[in-house]
């Protein structure tokens, strides 16, 4: 999700706030006699959360969305001041010095805390209004976990492509480098005999820089952007790549256990997309594990699948395709 996206599904919600908080106003000061049910089945029927403080600071309403946002029951809110419900003070005198000075508030951004402790962010959008004869405070409350998840993973996305750029940079220099030192080597090792001491030497030379250089193209196919193509490939080699490249990442305390069919056949695939499924399925694997470490296992086969074994599959069709599966032996989910 970009940036914008989530802006606008922040600014959406605001005014659906917005919104709520209009209806609900408009029924408050009917609450006389059968009027004040028609305001409770409104207040009800909005799937936000909201609370009516008096002038004490007391919570005289919540409707059932505020009751199972902040763990609170029915009996047990009301009464409740609205000022435990704010984690920070001086938030709250701003809150109230707003609505004082306006009459009302939208958009207002606070740290909340539920009945058993635990503290949320919301959006609270205000007003003064009269309810059972007496001046009022409807707050309409939008939570923001949701929305702050999406955006700490939208920040997560932006870092993880400024770190491919700069790989990618990095990667094209160090290739600039390894050039050089591979070139040189080369020469060196036509120039000298093949009895030579330092021949063995300078075919160690030449065999890290290769690998090096392998390690380097990887991290370019990584980095690279525009459009990604599918294009028939073999998936075994590309598993294989994969796991070359991740087993240089890997503590010494992450045993990896492979079993790849080398006739696994092709695919139609974006190879670096394969490539970011291995990865990712094997990083999480060895973070499961964490420091004390254990096994890893990979297994890619080919599998036949018939119509009888459509049941445990979704929107796929018989035939021949490759299975990968990603294991781990750490403590896993309950």
């Amino acid at each position: 999700m970009t940036k914008d996206k989530v802006i606008n599904k922040l600014q959406k919600r605001i005014r659906k706030l917005e919104t709520a908080l209009k209806i609900v106003a408009s029924h408050s000061g009917k609450t006389e006699g059968g009027r004040r049910k028609q305001f409770e089945v409104v207040s009800e029927t909005i799937p936000v959360p909201m609370i009516i403080s008096a002038e004490s600071g007391e919570i005289v309403f919540a409707n059932l969305s505020a009751q199972k946002i902040f763990c609170y029951s029915h009996d047990d809110f009301v009464g409740v001041k609205a000022s435990s419900l704010y984690c920070n003070p001086e938030a709250l005198d701003l809150f109230l010095e707003t609505l004082a000075s306006q009459g009302e508030v939208s958009g207002f951004r606070a740290e909340l805390r539920k009945s058993e402790g635990s503290v949320f962010s919301a959006t609270l959008s205000s007003r003064v209004l009269s309810f059972d004869g007496q001046d009022c405070v409807l707050t309409v409350i939008h939570d923001l976990t949701e929305l702050m998840a999406l955006e700490s993973q939208l920040h997560q996305a932006n870092k993880m492509e400024a770190m491919g750029t700069l790989a990618g940079g990095m990667a094209h220099n160090f290739n600039n480098i390894l050039a050089a030192i591979l070139g040189n080597a080369e020469m060196v090792r036509e120039d000298i005999s093949e009895a030579s001491s330092s021949k063995e030497l300078i075919d160690e030379i030449l065999k890290a820089g290769n690998r090096a250089k392998e390690l380097v193209r990887h991290i370019l196919a990584f980095s690279r952007k525009g459009s990604q193509q599918r294009i028939s490939v073999q998936i075994d080699l590309l598993v294989r790549e994969a796991l070359g490249l991740l087993r240089a990442s890997f503590p010494t305390t992450i045993e990896i256990k492979k079993n790849i069919e080398t006739n696994c056949g092709n695919i139609m695939a974006e190879p670096t997309e394969i490539h970011q499924v291995v990865m990712n399925l094997c990083t999480n694997a060895v973070q499961e594990m964490g420091d004390k470490g254990g096994v890893l296992g990979l297994v890619l086969r080919s599998v036949d699948l018939k119509a009888d074994d459509m049941a445990n599959y979704y929107n796929i069709r018989p035939g021949l395709y490759a299975h990968l599966s990603v294991s781990d032996s750490g403590a896993g989910i309950d």
